[in-house]
């Protein structure tokens, strides 16, 4: 490969470390802002996919596989739950536990059955459905701060792009049975976009709540006093 995927693979669990941990800490200066909390989950369980995934590459086994594909199916269904959150102000439970439901029921069975490949396959369709969907939510609340929220669902629907050519590849191949973690130059590609949305987003993310925090307080200064 032309890439270290190994490498790329563990720049994206530390970087996503960080932003976790960002988001966690720009939460606490605004509590208001329960969605910063739920997206701060969301990218935590990415992390914790990213080195199981990364076990997975180096012993390739049915519980790592069935593991690996959960932990990124539900982190993804939490950040459409957090998107969710932040465009309505309600309670992401419920589109969490649809979109991880449907996820699960889809995906897991193939991979737990040994069709590794149909799992792998269906894995990067509905990450990319749930990817899209979290794009869909930032774009309808984007008259709140076009700027920022146009470039959160503009990086979201390239990752998700992103992993339709990862799918779509691997049906190219047509194999339903791998026996080991996908390789190709598509794997190689969407590792290297994730990347740089990730950082793209989370620069936005902190933008984004910056001027959340400056209009509140302009509003709070603005309040007549009784």
């Amino acid at each position: 490969m032309l890439l270290d995927y190994n490498s790329l693979l563990l720049a994206i669990g530390f970087s996503a470390a960080c932003r976790s941990l960002t988001l966690f800490g720009t939460w606490l200066t605004a509590r208001s802002d329960k969605f910063l909390l739920t997206w701060a989950i969301s990218v935590l369980v990415v992390v914790a996919e990213v080195f199981v995934y990364h076990a997975y590459i180096d012993a390739p086994g049915t519980s790592l596989g069935v593991l690996t594909l959960a932990l990124l199916l539900l982190g993804f269904s939490v950040m459409l739950g957090a998107a969710h959150q932040f465009h309505t102000g309600r309670s992401p439970l419920s589109r969490i536990a649809l979109a991880a439901g449907i996820s699960f029921t889809l995906a897991l069975p193939p991979m737990a059955l040994g069709y590794d490949g149909l799992g792998f396959m269906l894995e990067n369709s509905l990450a990319a459905l749930l990817l899209f969907g979290t794009a869909r939510e930032y774009w309808k609340g984007r008259a709140e701060a076009p700027a920022q929220l146009v470039g959160v669902a503009l990086l979201n629907s390239l990752t998700a792009a992103s992993f339709v050519l990862c799918a779509a590849v691997l049906a190219w191949d047509g194999k339903v049975v791998l026996g080991h973690a996908p390789s190709n130059w598509a794997e190689d590609l969407s590792l290297v976009i994730v990347i740089a949305s990730m950082t793209g987003i989370g620069a936005l993310s902190l933008a984004l709540n910056q001027g959340r925090l400056a209009r509140a307080t302009t509003s709070a200064r603005l309040r007549p006093m009784h």
